[in-house]
C-alpha cells in the first residue's frame, strides 16, 4: 500500500478550498428541485395560488414520525450549503445562510401545499426543516475530505466484509446436536440443483468480500489462504445455525470465486474488469427478478413517491446488511483511479434508485426505500474516508 503522499492536502487545508462556483450553484439546484418535488408530489392542484394566506399553515396537528422526516428532509440541504460556502463564508455565516435559506424553502413548500389535494401545510414542518438544515451544516466537513491512507482503505474494505458477514450468518444461533448438522446438509445435497441466479448471486458475493479483502492490504499470509479460511468459515458456520438452510448455490458461487481470483490473481486489469461485470449483473439478477416484463403497476414518469409510500421501518438487521454489502460492493469495484470517489458513489445511488423504481412497472414487485438509503451510506462512507485509490500489490 502507498502512505498518502507529502503534497497531498490536509483535512483542514482541504476544508478551506472552496469549490467552483458552477459546482457549487449546481449542487444547491439540484438540492432544491429534490426537496420540492418531495414536498409537493403529486401535484394535484385544487385551487388558485393567489387566494392562499400565509396564515393557513397550522401548527396544531403533528406527529412525532413526521417531526423526524422532515429533519432528514433537509439534512442534505444543510449539507450541501455548507459544501458551497466552504472557504467563502465562516461557519456563522454558512449556518444563518442554511437557516434562512431552509425556512424560505420550507414555508414556499408548504404554501403551494395548500392548493395540492391531500396534503396539509404545517407550521412544525417549517420548524422541524430548518432545524434539519441546521443539523447538516457540519456534514459538509465530511464530504470528499482527502483523508486517503491503508487505514481507511482497510475501513472500507472491512465496512464491506463485515456487512457479508452479518447477512450470511444473522441470526447466529447454531445448535449444539450434530444430527442436526447432518440433516441440514442432507437437505441440501437433497434439494433441486440451484438456480444460475443463486449462483451468479453468490459468486459475485464472494467476489466482492475477496476484492474487499485484498484492498485491505493488512494480510501477511497468502491471500488465497485467506478467502477460502473465511468462505469455508461461513458456509460451514451455516450448517449449524437452527435458522437458516445450506445453500449448495452458495458452496459453489465460494468456489468459482476462489478460482477466478486464482486464475486473474496476476492479471489485474482483467480481474477488475471481470468484477464490476459480474458484481454489477447479480444487483441487477437479483434485484429485477423475475424479469415479468410486462406492466403490473401503474407506471409514473417520476415515481419517487412509491419509494415514500412504501416505506418499511429498517427493522431487520440481516437485510439492512445485505443491502448495505451490496451498495457498498458496488461502488468498490466501479471506484477507480478513472472515477473519482464522489462520481462512483452518485452513480451507483442513481443505479439502485432506478432499478427500485423500475420494479414497480417491469416486475410488478414493490419498491423498497431500504437499497437506495443504504446506497446513500456507503456513498457517504466512502467520501467521509477516501481520496483516491493507492497501488495495489
Amino acid at each position: 500500500m502507498n502512505a498518502i503522499s507529502a503534497n497531498e492536502l490536509s483535512p483542514k487545508d482541504a476544508q478551506s478550498t472552496p469549490p467552483s462556483l458552477g459546482n457549487a450553484l449546481g449542487v444547491l439546484v439540484v438540492s432544491a428541485l429534490v426537496v420540492a418535488y418531495l414536498c409537493l408530489y403529486p401535484f394535484m392542484l385544487t385551487g388558485p395560488l393567489a387566494s392562499v394566506s400565509i396564515n393557513a399553515i397550522s401548527f396544531a396537528d403533528f406527529a412525532p414520525g413526521d417531526i423526524i422526516a422532515n429533519v432528514v428532509l433537509f439534512l442534505p440541504w444543510g449539507a450541501a450549503v455548507g459544501w458551497a460556502a466552504r472557504g467563502r463564508w465562516s461557519l456563522t455565516t454558512t449556518v444563518v445562510v442554511a437557516m434562512a435559506s431552509a425556512a424560505a424553502l420550507s414555508i414556499g413548500c408548504e404554501t403551494l401545499q395548500q392548493v395540492i389535494q391531500g396534503r396539509v401545510s404545517s407550521g412544525m414542518d417549517v420548524i422541524a426543516n430548518v432545524a434539519g438544515a441546521l443539523v447538516g451544516v457540519p456534514l459538509a466537513r465530511f464530504i470528499a475530505l482527502p483523508r486517503w491512507n491503508a487505514r481507511t482503505t482497510a475501513r472500507y474494505g472491512g465496512y464491506v466484509v463485515v456487512a457479508w458477514v452479518v447477512s450470511r450468518l444473522l441470526p447466529f444461533v447454531p445448535s449444539l446436536h450434530p444430527h442436526d448438522w447432518a440433516v441440514n446438509v442432507r437437505d441440501m445435497l437433497a434439494a433441486d440443483a440451484p438456480s444460475w441466479r443463486r449462483i451468479l448471486y453468490f459468486t459475485a458475493g464472494y467476489a466482492a468480500v475477496f476484492s474487499a479483502i485484498r484492498r485491505m492490504g493488512f494480510v501477511k499470509v497468502h491471500p488465497l489462504t485467506v478467502y477460502g479460511s473465511l468462505g469455508l468459515f461461513l458456509v460451514c458456520a451455516q450448517v449449524t445455525i437452527e435458522s437458516l438452510h445450506a445453500d449448495l448455490g452458495e458452496w459453489l458461487g465460494l468456489a468459482l470465486a476462489w478460482c477466478g481470483f486464482y486464475v486473474w490473481q496476476n492479471s489485474e486489469d482483467l480481474h477488475q474488469r471481470a468484477l464490476r461485470v459480474l458484481v454489477t449483473s447479480a444487483f441487477l439478477v437479483e434485484a429485477l427478478r423475475p424479469f415479468d416484463f410486462q406492466a403490473s403497476n401503474p407506471f409514473s414518469a417520476v415515481p419517487f413517491h412509491a419509494l415514500l409510500d412504501t416505506f418499511n421501518p429498517i427493522n431487520n438487521m440481516r437485510a439492512v446488511a445485505e443491502a448495505g454489502f451490496w451498495t457498498a460492493a458496488l461502488i468498490m469495484v466501479w471506484y477507480s483511479r478513472a472515477v473519482k470517489p464522489w462520481q462512483a458513489a452518485a452513480g451507483v445511488t442513481v443505479l439502485v434508485l432506478v432499478t427500485e423504481l423500475l420494479q414497480t412497472t417491469l416486475t410488478g414487485r414493490t419498491p423498497d426505500t431500504l437499497p437506495v438509503f443504504m446506497a446513500v451510506v456507503a456513498g457517504f462512507w466512502l467520501q467521509a474516508t477516501v481520496k483516491r485509490l493507492p497501488a495495489e500489490g
